[in-house]
């Protein structure tokens, strides 16, 4: 009976060392599991923030486009009034010649008229 006393004790000790080992690797799985979220946590966090940078970017070149756009547009309407003033004052010239052309300036002439 003796042996059997040893036995057992040697069972119990066996089984409590599965114990520590399987509590160690459960200690060991959670410790990775807590990294394994810690990473992802990071993980999302810096590509909230490329995500951000990115967006602030394209903010950006949107009000550079406008501001791009907005110049072009003044260009535009600007060379447009130019060339418009630029026809009128041809216009008005052009006026002002034709009618010169039928004016007569101080001359005078004697017209006979017969007397009936």
């Amino acid at each position: 009976m003796a042996t059997n006393g040893g036995e057992e004790e040697t069972v119990r000790k066996l089984i409590e060392k599965q114990l520590d080992e399987k509590e160690t690797t459960n200690q060991v799985m959670k410790r990775l599991q807590d990294e394994l979220a810690k990473i992802k946590s990071e993980a999302e966090e810096i590509e909230l923030i490329e995500e951000t940078k990115c967006q602030d970017e394209l903010e950006k070149l949107k009000g550079e486009l406008e501001k791009v756009t907005q110049i072009k547009r003044r260009q535009i309407r600007e060379a447009g009034e130019k060339e418009r003033k630029q026809l009128e004052l041809e216009f008005a010239s052009s006026i002002k010649r034709s009618r010169n052309a039928f004016t007569f300036h101080d001359y005078s002439y004697d017209i006979d008229v017969p007397d009936n």
